[in-house]
């Protein structure tokens, strides 16, 4: 009886972890805020930040507009080093794609006169 009784413990346990898991990964799923040719660019935070995020093939500019304005912009490399950090000073964010090798790149951008940090990644292929 004990083991039937442990067998049912360890298994309603697995359950409610593997579910607690999948709720709490479950917010963070990234949302696709620009898909182009050979790079995309998804957003891990709150996606009405941007009011919009587009990429200008013919002069190779990916262009963010947010809700509020930023102080500067960060760039993080695949291990976690800052490749750039960009002064702002306004809502509308441009960056050149030649900016970026191949490989991925978090975006943090920073909201002025706060300690909000929005992030963002670009994965060129």
């Amino acid at each position: 009886m004990n083991t039937i009784l442990m067998k049912t413990f360890f298994t309603t346990t697995l359950i409610y972890f593997s579910l607690g898991i999948s709720c709490v990964f479950g917010a963070f799923v990234p949302e696709v805020i620009i898909c182009a040719e050979d790079f995309v660019v998804t957003t891990h935070d709150n996606p009405d930040f941007f009011t919009s995020a587009v990429y200008n093939a013919e002069s190779e500019v990916i262009a963010f507009t947010t809700t509020e304005d930023i102080s500067l912009i960060q760039i993080f490399d695949d291990e976690g080093n800052m490749t750039f950090q960009l002064p702002i000073m306004s809502d509308v964010v441009m960056l050149n794609k030649n900016l970026f090798k191949k490989g991925n790149y978090k975006l943090g951008f920073i909201i002025e006169g706060k300690n909000d940090v929005y992030f963002s990644s670009i994965n060129i292929n």
